[in-house]
């Protein structure tokens, strides 16, 4: 329990600044609660698409992957932006938008972004943490 919890952790951190350096790279900026956010994303994509593996279609696995971090950025944006009032972004002015928080756009990007998200995961969990 305590190595997975471990495990977890460094996944976390992982893609928690990856997340947040992407979005530095994308708009110049971004904030803490990205870091929380993308830690989210990239464990829970890659503990989904781990499970998932020979169950479904690459494609699924994509899909899956990208409603779940457009969920977890939903979320997100409902307590940094919404209640918060952090003012993290707004997507208002993008079409096809859910309160300004997430947008098809986005999701859209996500779905391609699972592919490197699923690779590195792998490469993680087979070359550090099965040894």
């Amino acid at each position: 329990m305590k190595r997975l919890l471990k495990e977890n952790f460094l996944l976390f951190l992982l893609g928690g600044f990856a997340y947040y350096y992407i979005e530095v790279l994308w708009r110049g900026f971004s904030h803490i609660s990205m870091v929380l956010c993308g830690g989210c994303c990239f464990v829970s994509v890659g503990r989904i698409t781990s499970f998932l593996k020979n169950k479904v279609s690459l494609l699924m696995q994509m899909f899956i992957g990208s409603c779940t971090i457009t969920i977890i950025e939903f979320l997100t944006g409902a307590i940094v932006n919404l209640w918060l009032h952090l003012n993290v972004w707004d997507y208002s002015d993008v079409p096809m938008n859910l309160l300004g928080q997430i947008c098809l756009k986005y999701s859209v990007f996500w779905f391609f972004l699972t592919v490197p998200c699923m690779k590195v995961y792998d490469w993680i969990e087979e070359n550090v943490f099965s040894v």
